[in-house]
């Protein structure tokens, strides 16, 4: 566990990707996003555990899409409120940041991260 943190009122989880030679207590930012710090050394699957600030999650259905074409959502993808649609419409309201993919043109339930 990192010794360096002294208060800790964030959210943990395990995030699937992470730096290369990564070792507890390293600075990180998720996706060039969200900043956090690794709980714990990168395993051997590349990831580890973070600790983020001011974290929400919850699942929903998100459509890939940008509003008007077909659009991959990947991790750490900015998603936008575009009606009732969470989807990648930039010229919409940022919701959050995808915590899972979507294939393009589909729609799926994944957990998302409020922005």
């Amino acid at each position: 566990m990192a010794v360096n943190i002294k208060i800790a009122e964030g959210i943990s989880f395990y995030e699937p990707s992470v730096p290369e030679g990564t070792k507890s207590g390293d600075p990180l930012v998720l996706g060039g996003v969200k900043p956090a710090v690794a709980l714990t050394d990168r395993d051997a699957d590349g990831g580890a555990t973070v600790i983020v600030n001011d974290a929400v999650t919850a699942t929903f259905s998100v459509v890939a899409s940008d509003g008007t074409n077909d659009a991959a959502i990947a991790r750490w993808d900015k998603l936008y409120l575009d009606g009732t649609t969470i989807n990648k419409n930039s010229g919409k309201e940022f919701f959050g940041y995808a915590l899972g993919e979507v294939a393009a043109g589909q729609t799926a339930e994944i957990e998302v991260m409020l922005g």
